[in-house]
């Protein structure tokens, strides 16, 4: 998969889980499973200088499909909050 493409299904994923959280609800499983599926490609390509980054936000997805698993919203609202602070450190600091 190409990093724009890649990039732009993380995005559309994403705004689904976090349109879910920030309405009090569960994202559907398949939807966080397929978002794991696509953090773990980002952490497989990224470069260098921001692999740690990925590796974190990589382990924040899998705490969230884990959340999901066990049926807690209030863990998973926290932990896409998570997600989307590490996403916007990211794309200030590296210019992704």
């Amino acid at each position: 998969m190409d990093f724009l493409t890649l990039k732009h299904d993380l995005d559309t994923n994403f705004a689904l889980i976090l349109d879910s959280t920030t309405h009090g609800e569960l994202p559907g499983s398949d939807v966080v499973a397929e978002f794991v599926r696509l953090c773990r490609t980002l952490h497989i390509q990224a470069e260098e200088d921001w692999n740690a980054e990925a590796e974190d936000f990589a382990h924040l997805a899998v705490k969230l499909q884990q959340a999901v698993k066990r049926g807690n919203v209030q863990e998973a609202v926290m932990i896409v909050d998570s997600l989307d602070a590490a996403k916007d450190y990211c794309h200030r600091t590296f210019s992704m």
